[in-house]
């Protein structure tokens, strides 16, 4: 076997390592969402969905629900067209049990994100082979999925997770779509790519935000490099600035922003974006991701032997990304003069991390073409001196007991996700009572980190409550609490 086919092998070996340790990590997460049950925003925004299946039966009904609340809301609270129908189309509004199919939903977007952007960019952009891109994307899952910023909002709870998690997945599908159309072309990649930014364009601001500026980057490049598919691109794009000002203007924006106390101003929020995006980048850094970035660096390292592509000007490339990942902040800030909540820090988490390898590997691929390339004859034991060093920084970070796996693993063990689904099955035979009009709900005896995610309170006029009253035909639904 010749020394490039033997490259390969130890890289494919390498990249299916890294597949069996991202599958070993979810099994704990999918096992855990068999005890997943909806809370707060999950019922409101799926009542009439819901109404209309329980009467009816029929899928199509309850998706002309979901579509009466998508109107309902664009008038009265937010533009986000496609986000909330697909809120409005919650899995248990077709059966309780159906929901435990949300972090299933959830980490498939992820996958499919993720692993497609990163190996289109390594394989297309970088030009050093799908395997290495596969190696990258691995990594990238490992890190987005087992150190987000919190779980239960990125994974579990459906309305938090649908409209960010779900959203960032696609729009990674759609980067990675993009380059492939650039590379390629085809008409089928284009009718997809207009299809995608039509729906992309109904998400979470941030996501949406994020996209145009990667978008307007890649027709600008595209115009200096003098490469034609620019032109075929600009009809995909103004289909989502079209849609995305619909999403923007939207009555109901008007109304919410209405009810916030922070007072926009354009200037001083981006200022505050990149703020955020320095303070979170440096929190954020931590050991795992240190192990990883070095890990990552020497496997991209041994494997530009046969890499064409130049790497120019790294620093430029850097101060863009920190651009783009600082962009992420701006919507929240300038909405309400904050960074976010948890479930936006996730996907704000997942485009650092992605960045932050694209970064390492860039500058390996700009040093390396600084100097006199040589064929290492001691690649092997690089990688694997590299990976032991990243194992045992991630060792050293396990005892924080961070990792959602081993959150996942502890919840299974200790009993806690099985009792709290008991105590959420036991409410639900007095929720479909039809006799019982009024309900008095007893608390969760626990609250799994991993799983809860908020309940209904004592006052039966907050939304919540009216929520689950609705959801369920009930007169009113209050918490029990006792003396």
């Amino acid at each position: 076997m010749n020394s490039i086919g033997k490259k390969k092998n130890e890289y494919r070996v390498l990249a299916a390592l890294l597949l069996l340790a991202v599958v070993g990590s979810l099994l704990p997460l999918i096992i855990a969402g068999a005890y997943d049950v909806p809370s707060n925003d999950d019922y409101s925004f799926a009542v009439d969905a819901h109404l209309a299946y329980r009467k009816t039966g029929s899928v199509w009904q309850a998706m002309k629900g979901a579509f009466g609340q998508t109107v309902t809301s664009y008038w009265n609270w937010q533009g986000t067209y496609s986000a909330i129908f697909l809120m409005a189309l919650q899995p248990a509004v077709f059966g309780f049990h159906f929901y435990r199919i949300t972090p299933f939903l959830m980490l498939l977007s992820l996958l499919i994100g993720i692993s497609s952007l990163m190996i289109s960019i390594f394989d297309r952009v970088f030009r050093c082979g799908k395997t290495i891109g596969l190696t990258s994307a691995a990594i990238a899952v490992l890190l987005c999925i087992q150190m987000m910023p919190s779980p239960v909002e990125g994974l579990y709870w459906y309305n938090g997770a649908i409209y960010y998690t779900f959203f960032h997945g696609v729009a990674m599908l759609s980067f990675s779509l993009l380059i492939e159309y650039v590379s390629v072309g085809g008409k089928g990649k284009w009718t997809a790519l207009v299809l995608l930014e039509l729906f992309l364009a109904g998400g979470n601001y941030s996501t949406a935000l994020c996209s145009a500026i990667i978008w307007s980057l890649t027709i600008l490049i595209l115009i200096i490099k003098k490469h034609r598919s620019w032109k075929r691109l600009l009809f995909p794009f103004f289909v989502f600035l079209i849609a995305f000002a619909a999403n923007i203007l939207a009555p109901g924006n008007a109304v919410r922003q209405g009810g916030m106390t922070h007072v926009p101003n354009v200037l001083g929020d981006i200022l505050a974006s990149f703020r955020d995006g320095a303070r979170f980048g440096l929190r954020w850094f931590r050991l795992p991701i240190l192990g990883a970035a070095g890990f990552l660096g020497v496997v991209f390292w041994t494997g530009l032997d046969e890499c064409d592509f130049t790497f120019p000007i790294p620093a430029v490339v850097t101060v863009l990304s920190f651009c783009l990942y600082s962009s992420m902040f701006c919507p929240p800030e300038y909405a309400m003069g904050s960074s976010g909540p948890l479930r936006l820090k996730n996907i704000q988490y997942y485009t650092y991390i992605i960045l932050v390898l694209l970064n390492v590997c860039y500058w390996t691929g700009w040093v390396n073409g600084r100097r006199k390339r040589d064929r290492q004859k001691k690649k092997v034991m690089l990688i694997a001196g590299a990976g032991c060093l990243w194992l045992a920084a991630a060792i050293v970070f396990l005892r924080s007991g961070a990792y959602t796996s081993a959150a996942a693993i502890g919840v299974l063990t200790s009993g806690e996700a099985r009792t709290y689904y008991q105590a959420a099955e036991d409410r639900l035979s007095v929720l479909e009572d039809p006799s019982i009009l009024v309900v008095k709900l007893p608390p969760y005896p626990c609250t799994p980190f991993l799983l809860y995610h908020g309940d209904v309170t004592t006052d039966p006029q907050h939304y919540v409550n009216e929520g689950v009253a609705q959801f369920y035909a009930k007169s009113s639904v209050v918490l029990e609490t006792g003396k």
